[in-house]
């Protein structure tokens, strides 16, 4: 596969994955399922320069995890207003 497919592929893939968990949270809101939307911001910290994932694998690392810990334990004192 040459660069110029690898990188169409992997921003094609990108786009994919956005649109995913995009519909997931509509459906999951339809459902009145709660859920917390991690895509976006982990997204944006990415954008940010920020590592969130292992370099050779998807798994989130310990600033991933870090972060995703904040993100349920402010949803959680929110909404038991802790």
């Amino acid at each position: 596969m040459s660069c110029m497919s690898r990188k169409l592929y992997y921003n094609t893939g990108r786009f994919l994955l956005a649109r995913f968990f995009m519909k997931l949270k509509q459906e999951l809101d339809l459902l009145g399922v709660r859920s917390i939307d991690t895509y976006s911001i982990f997204r944006f910290r990415f954008r940010e320069g920020e590592r969130l994932y292992f370099s050779d694998d998807t798994h989130w690392n310990k600033a991933g995890i870090e972060l995703a810990s904040e993100l349920i334990a402010s949803e959680i004192r929110r909404e038991f207003k802790v």
